[in-house]
């Protein structure tokens, strides 16, 4: 069963907006030169802010969602699109996405710092999604790209939902280890479309 299916036979007009912040690849392992993963050893004090005050998890690589009707023209630098995001959020879309593709590429290219200053570009770009106040912010990838590899792999990837719903638990920062003590577990990563949509109120009813 397709379980994007469910998710729009229970979802109704009603409800917040989701804000969906996928930096592509972000997953890592530890550099032991550097003693951590790119998202431990990058400074990224909005996020970890963020992480304090959400539910937070880990996700088996990410399966299809729910696609927006409209697609808002992409521009070019990463600063361009937070900037249109937020230039765009109204009344007109109730679902936001907003994908970081640079994380993933500096992995594939065995690029550790590289990577590890993309990551460090989004947490100063973070507060111009924050500042929209969405009813739900989520904040995860799609897959893992250990610059330590330079490949995709198959490591779950860190995940926060940041809500007035949200069961907010003890996790101080956004990384692969610590988000794996968070609430939210260990899950599938087609079950965050639902997770998102019952955060923000959007579903007739969730559970049985």
């Amino acid at each position: 069963m397709d379980i994007s299916t469910v998710w729009e036979d229970l979802a109704w007009q009603q409800g917040g907006k989701i804000v969906y912040l996928i930096l592509d690849g972000v997953g890592g392992l530890p550099d032991p030169d550097r003693g951590g993963t790119e998202l431990q050893v990058a400074q990224t004090p909005n996020l970890d802010k963020l992480a304090k005050e959400s539910s937070c998890g880990l996700l088996e690589i990410v399966g299809p969602g729910i696609t927006p009707v409209d697609v808002v023209p992409r521009p070019g630098g990463m600063k361009q699109r937070f900037q249109t995001l937020q230039k765009v959020y109204g009344e007109k879309y109730n679902f936001y996405f907003l994908h970081v593709k640079h994380s993933d590429s500096k992995g594939e290219d065995s690029n550790f710092e590289g990577k590890v200053k993309v990551i460090e570009e989004v947490d100063q770009l973070l507060p111009l999604l924050t500042l929209l106040n969405p009813d739900v912010l989520v904040v995860s990838a799609d897959h893992s790209t250990p610059a330590i590899m330079g490949q995709h792999s198959w490591h779950p990837v860190p995940v926060m939902i940041h809500s007035k719903y949200a069961k907010v638990d003890d996790v101080a920062t956004f990384d692969e280890y610590a988000c794996g003590r968070g609430m939210l577990g260990l899950r599938p990563g087609v079950q965050l479309m639902g997770l998102a949509l019952a955060h923000g109120g959007r579903l007739r009813k969730y559970g049985a």
